[in-house]
């Protein structure tokens, strides 16, 4: 078995007690962190956090993603639409270029995950998809 997969869970908010926070996902971090191999190695190392901003208001990790050792972003875009800044999305594009996974779910308010998914990193829209 080669190395765990590192894995980072992100969410799109700073650590609000009764919110959505990276803590509402704990059963899932410690259930990949439980994962072993044939051998009892872990197939996983996982690292858990909230959005903690920088002096220039953008995450210190996302916006600079693609030059971290993690190989999957599981984002959790669970903000009211201002989650992501454009660094923010610039180092997670730049991640997936260099062959990062990611894994992006979202409540019916989140971020700009639309424009993860098309790469962009530029420009925003926001999309309705609700029929009113």
């Amino acid at each position: 078995m080669g190395s765990p997969i590192r894995i980072l869970l992100q969410t799109t908010i700073p650590a609000i007690a009764d919110d959505w926070n990276i803590d509402r996902f704990s059963l899932l971090r410690d259930h990949l962190a439980s994962l072993t191999d044939e051998s009892g190695e872990p197939l996983c190392n996982v690292t858990a956090r909230n959005r903690e901003v920088n002096t220039d208001g953008n995450d210190a990790v996302l916006s600079v993603l693609d030059t971290t050792d993690f190989d999957e972003l599981w984002l959790f875009a669970v903000d009211s639409g201002n989650g992501l800044t454009v660094a923010d999305c610039q180092g997670i594009t730049q991640f997936r270029q260099r062959g990062g996974g990611i894994l992006t779910a979202r409540d019916h308010s989140g971020s700009r995950i639309v424009a993860l998914h098309f790469g962009w990193s530029r420009s925003f829209s926001f999309f309705s998809f609700s029929p009113s």
